[in-house]
């Protein structure tokens, strides 16, 4: 029995190393035939289909260059037909993937513009992509993705207008001193903040962005305090110039009175805001103005004394 087990154990392992040596000797099995015509053109047309159900939160770009890519490689290698049947199918495919990647294109963009966030890279993108698009030769001029991307420039258009008019009032300035010149008036900049804020894109609302909104919101009370901030330095610039007059009167009529008229334009409706703060800053303003009076005042009361 011993003497079986011995004859099957060596039966068994010369077996294996048969087999082992037969693995490493023989010639590998051939490759796979490359897939056929209808292959090539089966293998875009599902990554097209794919692109039409990629999520509306990322933008997919990359993933329409890359099959852009392999349509045109499998032309170059003649790979999607014979003779004119390549590049029909080349301008089939391509035409397709157009329309599918253009209409993604819009869902992404609108995507942004819904929500309260605008990121700057983002809005640079679509700008970019937005210009490429509309320069194909696969874009119908009178259909519906070109009435979505016009309607997609008009809002970066309308963007880009808003957000210059809010750099340009917080560049605001005014420093001139003179005792004739005066803050300058700023109710077309209020009005067109006001319209701003009212105003409503098509379909889209520039609104939803935060940053805008906000931006708008606050222009009342941003120049509002660049004209307090001029009275005041105003008011300090003429200060203590009583003593260039002869007589109070001279001082009160030429310099009191027209530095008053021009800190009682805050007391007009042009900024909309009434609040305590507002208040306050005026009575300041004011005491500021009648200190230097009673200065004056008593300046000249000794001076007529002596």
């Amino acid at each position: 029995m011993k003497i079986i087990k011995i004859i099957f154990t060596i039966t068994v392992i010369s077996a294996l190393g048969y087999f082992a040596w037969e693995n490493i000797t023989s010639n590998p099995p051939p490759p796979s035939p490359p897939p056929s015509e209808p292959g090539y053109i089966k293998r875009i047309e599902k990554e097209i289909d794919s692109l039409g159900k990629m999520p509306n939160h990322t933008f997919s770009h990359e993933f329409y260059k890359a099959v852009q890519y392999r349509i045109d490689d499998y032309h170059r290698q003649r790979l999607l037909g014979k003779g004119k049947t390549n590049d029909k199918w080349q301008d089939i495919l391509s035409k397709d993937l157009y329309a599918t990647y253009t209409d993604k294109f819009i869902d992404q963009a609108k995507a942004v513009f819904n929500n309260e966030e605008w990121p700057n890279e983002d809005l640079r993108f679509i700008k970019r992509e937005m210009d490429t698009l509309r320069s194909s030769t696969y874009l119908q001029s009178d259909g519906k993705i070109s009435i979505y991307l016009d309607s997609i420039n008009l809002v970066l258009s309308k963007y880009y207008e808003v957000n210059r008019f809010l750099s340009s009032c917080k560049r605001f300035r005014y420093s001139s001193y003179n005792l004739d010149d005066q803050f300058p008036d700023v109710r077309n900049k209020l009005k067109t903040a006001k319209m701003h804020l009212r105003s409503g894109i098509g379909s889209f609302n520039l609104n939803n962005c935060m940053r805008l909104k906000n931006g708008l919101r606050n222009i009342p009370q941003m120049l509002l305090d660049k004209h307090i901030s001029y009275l005041h330095n105003k008011i300090k610039h003429h200060s203590n110039r009583y003593q260039n007059f002869e007589y109070h009167t001279n001082y009160y009529d030429q310099l009191y009175m027209p530095l008053n008229k021009q800190l009682k334009v805050l007391k007009n409706k042009s900024y909309w805001i009434y609040n305590n703060t507002y208040r306050q800053v005026y009575i300041d303003l004011n005491d500021l103005l009648r200190t230097d009076n009673r200065k004056a005042y008593d300046f000249f009361q000794l001076k007529n004394n002596n």
